[in-house]
């Protein structure tokens, strides 16, 4: 963080909510959403059971909190990887083959994503979202050619999240899962030999925090 910015203010309502969310997500890497109560959340934070009132009404709640840091969490990685790339195409294919290696590298991510049964319409809002503006730049530069926009965006979502799954049980190698970014461009209009040319351009090396994730850390990192 630049000296000249100001660090966030993180006071105590703020790091107990992070108490409770880190331990959330340690029950999540644990057993299912199902089995995990409010009791079992808070004993793992240290707090008292009341505590958890103050900030959710059920673990359900919990649980869409956590969904939402780790999208905000990915966001930020993703917002790194592309920050430098002014092709549209390249954006795509970057933000894809990034996707792909957090899931590799980080089997925790794939856990709460594929087996902890958080919400699947927030994740995927957050991936639609996510591709629709790498999209939307690629269509005004003239880089792509998209008759149904929602169609196609629902489609790379669909996608990218089904491969990423594949990798995350086994099914595919990084590098395997990394080539949807040619699926995808091609979706997109891209020809396949210049989509396997962008494939083979280097990644920006930025890395996803491990899990468990603090509030506190992206608050005093990002400001969020």
């Amino acid at each position: 963080m630049p000296k000249n910015v100001r660090t966030p203010r993180v006071g105590k309502r703020l790091r107990t909510r992070d108490r409770l969310l880190v331990a959330t997500q340690e029950w999540l890497l644990e057993k299912p959403a199902s089995e995990i109560s409010i009791r079992e959340i808070t004993d793992r934070a240290g707090v008292v059971h009341a505590t958890f009132y103050n900030y959710y009404r059920t673990t359900s709640e919990a649980f869409e909190a956590v969904t939402l840091l780790l999208l905000q969490t990915y966001s930020h990685v993703i917002e790194r990887t592309v920050a430098d790339i002014t092709d549209p195409a390249e954006r795509v294919a970057a933000s894809s083959r990034q996707t792909m290696h957090i899931v590799s590298s980080h089997p925790s991510v794939g856990k709460l994503l594929f087996d902890a049964g958080l919400s699947t319409p927030s994740l995927l809002d957050g991936i639609r979202a996510r591709i629709g503006d790498d999209v939307r730049m690629g269509i005004d530069a003239g880089r792509f050619e998209v008759d149904d926009l929602d169609l196609i965006v629902s489609a790379a979502a669909a996608l990218g999240l089904g491969v990423a799954m594949d990798l995350y049980e086994g099914r595919l190698s990084e590098s395997s899962a990394a080539a949807v970014s040619v699926l995808i461009l091609g979706i997109l209009g891209v020809p396949t030999a210049e989509a396997r040319s962008i494939l083979a351009r280097p990644l920006p090396a930025h890395e996803m925090p491990p899990l468990p994730l603090s509030l506190v850390e992206q608050t005093v990192q990002h400001g969020d």
